[in-house]
């Protein structure tokens, strides 16, 4: 047998794995006792009963791992020793018993060696009842919580055998040649630390770890399966294509291991681990996990399990996971499919199967990103006409629409700018939807504060504007209807009924609540300048000390790139403010092909 492999059947793991200098298995002190119940019993043998080769000689069913730490003559257990006992059960009921005499020793529990050696591995229980085994038994303390799930193991084996009508010869022959484990044999400074992270989750074996054992054991065993295992030209070659096979699997997991990837592709994270399975995907800590995710994703799973990449073509199934990780490596790249799957996949309800079928169905590359600008334009479409209806209330952000256009809005500008020497970064894919950023009105939603009232240039420039505005509010408006925002607050004797004053007949002037005032602005920027007016919020946001992430939509407003010649940087108007909408407007029509639908206009 090849010092190269990975995977064993059950008869190797009882023959050809002990031998020589390692002729046991151990399970240490530190271990608890064997604990399977009849319900876990009984669901592994309906699991081996179901598995049939199907005229394919290369399948097999795993029984997922064991953990081994090489000791002086034997194997210590680390993890595992209730599949190791269960399979010892077992195939001692199946007349196995010179297999697998002496293999395993309970260290420190001499009762429960014996109970194994004399009931077990010699089968000679006669009951079902417990209380008349012990009665029967009054010689020896076989009270013990570990004895008692033994021998409720043997007792559900015969059941279940007896009920089932099972051919003992074939099923055994299925046991022993297509039943197999993965022995996973790390190298370890502390055997009780290995142990103790083992059973707190911080090193248990993931689909990570099974998926690259399955992979690098198979692939290569099927690549070179004329060759002469025993001879050693072959077992050198085999090695060599697991070496690179390794290489390239440790080289796909460092990709998919980089901060922004793992955010990107978080939606991957709903595919879930049935409750039944032993085997975690866990894509938080293995990054890697998310390329297995994709890979049952794609044809419209909506849970993994190991299963779904054991007993396969494992050739096959390699060159379709290499493949499908140089695909989306891919897409991430171009810089429109990045944004627009994205995009797609946070802002709705679409699966990344459509998207896939999408890109399987289309003839060429160009007709695949203009399927997905198509979805992109729906998402928007029904809003793109109330961008500058100038009484919509963009604030209260029904059906998140504020939210679905400005980041669409920066989605197009960093597009657009790939096309020029100034290109603009990717937008980083935790930024697809708001994150940790406040609705930022840029005339202040409270025009007049006690902060902003002391910036004497800044409060007699807003006065000014807005006197210039209840000019044009007031005409063709009686007396009593007019505004009359010519007050001095400084001299004001109520304070307090002044600020108020004003800033309610500003509510009546600037449209503050129009897309055109409002973006998407980080939180501690926004919060750190209150209600101070543009000037200032303009000087903040261009210099930004902390140097947080400002969105495209977010900085045109404040260098007022919205004008084809930018002018008046230190005050925000009515007017800017229709202009910025109309420009986020037409930005759209434009980049969308989207036809003006008229209504009527503030």
């Amino acid at each position: 047998m090849a010092n190269s492999q990975l995977i064993y059947n059950i008869k190797e793991v009882f023959t050809d794995y002990l031998k020589e200098k390692y002729k046991f298995y151990n399970i240490p002190e530190y271990q608890r006792g064997y604990k399977w119940t009849p319900q876990q019993v009984e669901q592994l043998l309906d699991d081996i009963d179901r598995f049939h080769q199907n005229g394919n000689d290369d399948r097999f069913y795993c029984v997922q791992n064991i953990t081994l730490v090489e000791k002086d003559a034997h194997y210590n257990v680390v993890d595992g020793q209730q599949r190791l006992t269960t399979l010892i059960i077992l195939l001692s009921h199946l007349g196995e018993t010179r297999m697998v005499e002496n293999k395993i020793k309970y260290s420190v529990r001499p009762d429960t060696d014996y109970f194994i050696k004399n009931f077990i591995i010699n089968p000679n229980i006669s009951t079902d009842n417990w209380d008349v085994f012990l009665k029967n038994n009054m010689d020896k303390d076989y009270d013990h919580q570990d004895i008692f799930y033994l021998f409720s193991a043997h007792n559900t084996i015969r059941r279940w055998i007896t009920s089932n009508k099972i051919d003992t010869d074939s099923f055994k022959d299925k046991l022993l040649y297509n039943v197999r484990l993965i022995v996973n044999k790390p190298n370890i400074d502390s055997e009780q630390e290995l142990f103790m992270n083992l059973n707190t989750g911080k090193v248990s074996l993931d689909g990570a770890d099974l998926v690259r054992a399955l992979l690098i054991t198979n692939v290569a065993k099927e690549e070179l399966k004329n060759a002469d295992l025993e001879d050693t030209k072959s077992i050198v070659r085999i090695n060599e294509r697991r070496v690179r096979i390794g290489l390239e699997l440790d080289e796909i997991s460092a990709w998919w291991n980089q901060p922004n990837v793992r955010e990107y592709f978080n939606f991957l994270s709903k595919i879930s681990v049935p409750t039944n399975e032993t085997i975690d995907f866990n894509s938080d800590i293995y990054p890697i996990d998310l390329l297995y995710k994709l890979h049952v994703a794609k044809d419209g799973k909506k849970q993994i399990r190991l299963r779904d990449f054991e007993n396969s073509e494992y050739i096959e199934l390699y060159k379709k996971i290499t493949s499908l990780h140089r695909t989306i490596k891919d897409w991430y790249q171009d810089y429109e499919i990045y944004h627009f799957v994205k995009y797609i996949v946070t802002q709705t309800s679409t699966t990344i199967a459509t998207i896939w079928d999408d890109w399987k169905n289309t003839t060429s590359r160009q007709g695949f990103i203009e399927k997905l600008k198509d979805k992109s334009k729906l998402i928007i479409d029904a809003f793109v006409d109330e961008i500058d209806d100038f009484n919509e209330d963009w604030f209260a952000n029904e059906d998140s629409r504020l939210y679905k256009i400005l980041i669409m809005s920066d989605i197009i500008k960093i597009i657009e700018s790939q096309h020029s020497e100034n290109k603009i970064p990717f937008l980083p894919a935790d930024y697809f939807r708001p994150k940790k950023e406040d609705i930022e009105h840029i005339f202040p939603q409270t025009p007049i504060g006690t902060k902003n009232k002391e910036e004497q240039s800044d409060f007699i420039a807003y006065i000014g504007l807005l006197n210039d505005l209840s000019d044009i509010y007031n005409e063709n408006k009686n007396e009593e209807n007019k505004i009359d925002i010519s007050m001095d607050c400084s001299n004001s004797v109520d304070m307090e009924t002044c600020k108020e004053n004003i800033n309610r007949y500003a509510n009546k002037l600037i449209h503050r609540n129009s897309i055109g005032n409002l973006v998407l602005l980080n939180e501690k920027i926004n919060r750190g300048y209150g209600n101070d007016f543009y000037t200032k919020k303009r000087i903040e946001i261009i210099r930004n000390p902390k140097k947080e992430f400002i969105r495209p939509h977010t900085l045109n407003p404040f260098i007022k790139g919205f004008l084809s010649t930018p002018s008046d940087l230190e005050i925000w108007t009515e007017k800017d403010i229709k202009a910025n909408a109309k420009y986020i407007k037409e930005q759209l029509k434009v980049f969308f092909n989207i036809k003006e639908v008229n209504h009527e206009q503030v």
